[in-house]
């Protein structure tokens, strides 16, 4: 495997771990984009699980690390056996189980990416799909980014948290970003992206880009 093929598995991976992280809003849009049920947020889960199990067969993976993406799939098998209604869209906001497997696709993506990327960086992935309004971005970041319950949600003070008030090193990957211009709109979307991409330009430790 060539270290590009080995990159794009680890941004898969936490892309994966992402979607099953994502609030319940977003989870719920999602799933009414695509047209599938709850359960659906998992499936990749599992070919994550298979595909991790293979790579650190091939000695690609660290013990620990696959330990870790088996945890959730051990949390998700749980779920699946148990006899609480969890798979309605309702569950998902509302019951301890997802909640809790939130938590832990939060802090398993968390060390992950400290196992996998510089040490001290951030990488922020945007699925454009779930991205259908301004505020949805403000959202995303915001809880990413930990703004804090002051920040102002507009383009403005997202060019001031981004310029000044973050450790960096800081990578944002924008996913499916066409989708996300045609629900937002072409002039939304462009001034979004003008605004990171000036701040990318003014300081090199901070990267956006669009996939």
């Amino acid at each position: 495997m060539s270290e590009d093929d080995l990159a794009s598995f680890r941004r898969w991976i936490l892309a994966v771990l992402d979607t099953i992280a994502a609030d319940p809003l977003h989870q719920v849009r999602y799933l009414r984009d695509a047209g599938v049920g709850v359960d659906e947020l998992l499936l990749e889960l599992d070919d994550a699980v298979v595909t991790a199990q293979a790579r650190w067969r091939d000695k690609l993976l660290l013990r620990h690390e696959l330990n870790l993406i088996e945890l959730v799939g051990a949390h998700v098998d749980a779920m699946t056996e148990s006899s609480a209604p969890l798979w309605t869209e309702e569950a998902l906001a509302e019951t301890t189980e997802w909640r809790e497997l939130r938590q832990l696709a939060t802090d398993v993506r968390t060390e992950l990416a400290r196992s996998w990327l510089e040490v001290g960086s951030t990488t922020v992935l945007v699925d454009g799909t779930t991205i259908r309004t301004e505020a949805d971005l403000h959202d995303l970041l915001a809880h990413r980014l930990n703004f804090g319950p002051h920040y102002a949600a507009t383009l403005e003070a997202l060019w001031r948290r981004l310029s000044s008030d973050l450790s960096r090193p800081v990578e944002l990957v924008w996913r499916a970003s066409t989708t996300s211009r045609r629900l937002l709109g072409a002039e939304t979307f462009d001034r979004i992206r003008s605004v990171l991409t000036s701040v990318a330009a003014r300081d090199a430790r901070f990267t956006v880009r669009f996939e």
